[in-house]
């Protein structure tokens, strides 16, 4: 685990808020730090993070491959310590349960996002598309063409109009 303490790479140090989930395991060798710290990975279900003394809340929670138990956070109105929070001015306070990883912005990270829902939603609207059909005729079977609208829907080159009012130019 990163260091806490006030040094000089103190600003690459990212802090991870969550929970490690009950209902996944890894399977792992595990090991352990040189301290004798325990690294053994765990899954862990991602709210926040903190960086360069600023909170960020995830717009959706997403799991995370980290290592470790990670730190507990004090709850409620409780103080909570810079080196776990890593934000000076706290307003809000954390859920019971809350727990700290921190990790440096260089380490290599595994994301893993949650997607759940019907199969005709979340798997074979987005892959019948031709590129992926092997086995059959491209034009008969594949719809990805025809439910994609992402090109129809994107206006941020028409929104803009500072180019089009021509201030100052003479």
């Amino acid at each position: 685990m990163t260091s806490l303490n006030e040094t000089l790479l103190a600003g690459s140090v990212v802090r991870l808020f969550g929970r490690v989930m009950d209902d996944l395991t890894v399977v792992s060798k595990g090991g352990k730090a040189k301290d004798g710290k325990d690294l053994a990975p765990v899954l862990v279900r991602v709210y926040g993070f903190s960086f360069e003394g600023n909170y960020y809340k995830l717009a959706a929670p997403s799991i995370f491959l980290l290592h470790g138990p990670g730190v507990e956070v004090p709850s409620g109105g409780n103080p909570v310590e810079l080196g776990i929070l890593g934000v000076e001015f706290k307003v809000e306070s954390f859920a019971i349960g809350l727990r700290m990883w921190a990790c440096d912005k260089s380490d290599h990270a595994v994301r893993l996002e949650s997607v759940e829902g019907m199969l005709s939603d979340i798997l074979l609207a987005p892959e019948l598309g031709s590129a992926s059909n092997l086995t059959g005729r491209a034009e008969m079977t594949g719809r990805a063409e025809m439910t994609g609208r992402a090109e129809m829907t994107g206006r941020a080159e028409m929104v803009g109009r500072a180019e089009m009012i021509g201030r100052g130019r003479r």
